[in-house]
Order: C-alpha cells, then sequence, then structure tokens
C-alpha cells in the first residue's frame, strides 16, 4: 500500500504542474557540444517556463486531493489470515480497545504503528541439559504445540514485545526452567525408565498452570520425546534389563515344569482310582476278566510252555483244533 501511496503522490504532483504550465510552451534545455549538464542548469533553463498563476488554485486542489488519496493508501492496513494487528500510538501508546482482526483496515500513518502477531498453532522443539536428584547429566528432548492468545496479543505488546520477544522471553525460558524443576526431583533411572511416564505427566502439569497463569500462551500438546541419561547408566539398566528377562524366562519354565507335575500328579491320581475303581469290580464280578479276554482275543489260539527245564512241552492248542 505504501508503494500505491507513493504512486499516486507523483501523480497528484505531475497534474498539478502540468495545470499550470501554459498550453502551447514547450520546455526545451539546449545542450552545447561538451557542455556538462547540472541540475542547476536545467532549473535555470525550464524557469524560462510561463506559468499561468489563474490555475494555481485548481493545481493546489489536485495537489491536495490526491495526498489525501496518497495518505489513505498508506494509512491502509490489511491484517493476514491468522494473524492480529495491534495499534500503537505516538500518545495514547498502546490500544487495548482495538485489535486489529484479520482483512482491511484504516489506521491513520504516522500517528500510529500496527504490531502484527500470528496466532497459528505453531511446534516448537529443544534439547534440554539437565541435572536429575542423584546428580547425574540428562539430555531432554521436548517439543510443545502452542498458539498465542489471539485475545491477549495488546497486553503482549505492552509487557513483552513482539513475536520474536514471546519465544525468547516466555516459551524458551520457561519450558526449559521447568524442564530442570521436574529432572531435578527424579534420579536417572527413574526418568529413563521406570517413572518415564510420571516425568512426562509433572513436566506438562507445570508448564500449562504457568500458561493459563500468564494467559498470554495456549499449549494443545506438551510431550517429553526422548531422555537421554549418561552412557555407563543406560549400559547398567540395559544389563538389568536383560537379567530381569532371564530371570522372567527361568521364573516361566519352573512354573511350567510345574504345571506339568501337578498334570502328571492328576492323571496318575485318576489312574489310580481307575484302577481301585475296576479292582472292586472284578473282586465283586470275576467274570469281567473273561469278557475283557473274549473282547481283546483276535482268534488265534495261544500256545503254552509246559513243564521245567528240559522237560519242557510245547502245546500248539491251534493244531489240535485242525486235526479235529
Amino acid at each position: 500500500m505504501v508503494l500505491w501511496a507513493g504512486i499516486v503522490l507523483v501523480v497528484g504532483v505531475v497534474l498539478a504542474v502540468m495545470s499550470v504550465v501554459e498550453k502551447g510552451k514547450e520546455v526545451k534545455v539546449k545542450v552545447r557540444e561538451g557542455e556538462e549538464i547540472g541540475v542547476g542548469m536545467i532549473m535555470d533553463r525550464i524557469g524560462e517556463v510561463s506559468i499561468n498563476k489563474k490555475a494555481i488554485p485548481k493545481a493546489m486542489v489536485i495537489l491536495i486531493v490526491f495526498a489525501v488519496i496518497s495518505y489513505a493508501l498508506a494509512s491502509a492496513v490489511i491484517i493476514q489470515a491468522g494473524n492480529r494487528g495491534v495499534i500503537f500510538n505516538m500518545f495514547n501508546g498502546v490500544n487495548h480497545d482495538r485489535i486489529l482482526d484479520e482483512g482491511f483496515h484504516i489506521v491513520l500513518k504516522g500517528l500510529n504503528t500496527v504490531t502484527v502477531y500470528d496466532v497459528y498453532t505453531k511446534t516448537w522443539s529443544d534439547k534440554i541439559s539437565c541435572l536429575s536428584s542423584d546428580g547425574l547429566p540428562l539430555s531432554c528432548e521436548a517439543s510443545i504445540r502452542y498458539r498465542i492468545n489471539a485475545n491477549k496479543v495488546s497486553h503482549i505488546k505492552q509487557n513483552v514485545g513482539n513475536e520474536w520477544d514471546v519465544n525468547e522471553k516466555i516459551l524458551i525460558p520457561t519450558s526449559r526452567s521447568k524442564m530442570r524443576d521436574v529432572a531435578a526431583k527424579f534420579t536417572a533411572q527413574e526418568a529413563y525408565a521406570q517413572k518415564r511416564i510420571e516425568f512426562q505427566q509433572k513436566y506438562q502439569q507445570l508448564l500449562e498452570e504457568y500458561f493459563e497463569k500468564e494467559n498470554y500462551l495456549t499449549s494443545e500438546q506438551i510431550l517429553v520425546r526422548k531422555i537421554i541419561p549418561p552412557e555407563d547408566l543406560t549400559r547398567k539398566i540395559q544389563e538389568t534389563k536383560v537379567a530381569e528377562q532371564e530371570v522372567i524366562k527361568q521364573k516361566n519354565i519352573l512354573e511350567a515344569e510345574k504345571m506339568k507335575k501337578k498334570q502328571e500328579i492328576v492323571k496318575a491320581e485318576a489312574l489310580a482310582k481307575a484302577l481301585e475303581i475296576k479292582g472292586r469290580s472284578i473282586a465283586r464280578t470275576p467274570q469281567i476278566i473273561a469278557k475283557e479276554w473274549i473282547d481283546k482275543w483276535d482268534g488265534v489260539l495261544p500256545q503254552f510252555m509246559m513243564g521245567e527245564g528240559s522237560e519242557k512241552i510245547i502245546i500248539d492248542l491251534e493244531g489240535m483244533m485242525k486235526k479235529k
């Protein structure tokens, strides 16, 4: 808009000058061979042009009209989508009653300046060095999705500064400070493994409480993406995990063996119970044995050995049955 304002002003000046120069008069600046052209020489020769004094009021009107249009264009402010504008008046300071929303606005140039704030959601990430409660160094990677509170931009302008100041004076130092406060309440091993979720929740709680109190920023998501302890502690934790997994494995094997033994005992007890029942049944009804023998007989007559030592006699019952 400032460029267009300049163009309009130049056009107005040209039209005003043209309106006072008598028609038919030409402005000629003759330059002799070898003669240098200077501003003074040109102005002296232009001075010979005839001026129509009656047209001066008309020229002044043209000049004023175009000056007003130029000033209006220079005072035009367009706030893009996702932004807000704050007006600072050189006499009254920050204007809290008029926050410029998206769109076209007229703000008198010279007396006022406009500071624009991006109120879109943004993501800030950082790697923060901390000390745990047991004095070990930790490297914590945090990520925060946030946005500037659109209703508080005038107070931010007055108390903090521009958008860059919001990051440098509020977001970055606060997020780092709260991370170090949280890390000081956990041992390195707790922060890395045992109480990782609690660590994340505590950090999120402290930041949200601060943002809500100041009311300049609104957090949408706060994450502790990674916690890196010292290398020797990492190695120790990994060894501990391997040992714990081995204990769990052996425990599972032992449980499986116990279960297997229990199953065998149950099976043996069931078999013994069945034999006991069967024995009592046979004692009461001896014919059960004969019936079982008949059920299992395959139709082939058995051969029996009778006698002792070398006097054993083999009786072929099947052959005897055939001879008959």
